[in-house]
């Protein structure tokens, strides 16, 4: 039986604003090839708990690792095994979709000979290799979403791309996921979701 890797564990994460409770002791662990969803109503902590996995925002309690490495102690090395899709989309329009995948690419220090490589890969695995040099501006809002995704999992790297409700309600992309997850390779894909409906 092949060993279960770790890819990301969160181990007793709280979280308070105020008066508050937002997050309260939520312990898991992603291993490689595994889709990970997080499924709840609005307010449930979904966010927070992706932003506590990415140290947007540190956790009140409780501690995560990525790669067995503790984010508060290695926090740069561990962001760098990250990729988020974040509620909002994060592109630079004016650029082509190629260009975005290897600058996202080249931001986390992947050379750019391996960047254009992957940049190739992850746009055929979003759907988007027919539109490589065309801008974002030109996209509709679910070619956006997919060219963000593409851009999270960008690199190589035993990494954990987080969407924040980028995949909510949407069934194509949804059914993409475990694809992403073997075209990032020695990755994990984590995703919030807000009604189980949505993922049907």
């Amino acid at each position: 039986m092949q060993a279960r890797t770790q890819v990301l564990r969160a181990e007793g994460l709280k979280k308070s604003y105020g008066e508050r409770a937002a997050v309260i002791d939520v312990s898991r662990e992603v291993v490689f090839g595994e889709v990970l969803g997080l499924l709840g109503q609005n307010g449930a902590g979904k966010s927070t708990t992706t932003a506590m996995a990415c140290r947007l925002t540190p956790p009140d309690a409780g501690r995560v690792l990525v790669g067995g490495m503790v984010m508060a102690r290695d926090e740069a090395a561990c962001k760098r095994r990250i990729g988020l899709v974040p509620q909002d989309l994060a592109l630079f329009e004016d650029l082509p979709a190629r260009a975005n995948v290897e600058l996202f690419g080249a931001l986390y220090g992947l050379p750019s000979a391996k960047a254009r490589r992957r940049a190739t890969e992850v746009l055929a695995a979003v759907g988007l290799a027919d539109r490589a040099r065309d801008k974002p501006a030109t996209f509709s809002g679910g070619m956006k979403r997919r060219l963000n995704i593409a851009c999270a999992v960008r690199k190589r790297h035993g990494k954990v791309p987080p969407t924040d409700r980028g995949l909510a309600g949407r069934r194509s992309r949804l059914r993409q996921v475990p694809s992403l997850s073997t075209a990032a390779d020695r990755s994990a894909i984590a995703c919030t979701v807000t009604l189980l409906e949505k993922t049907d």
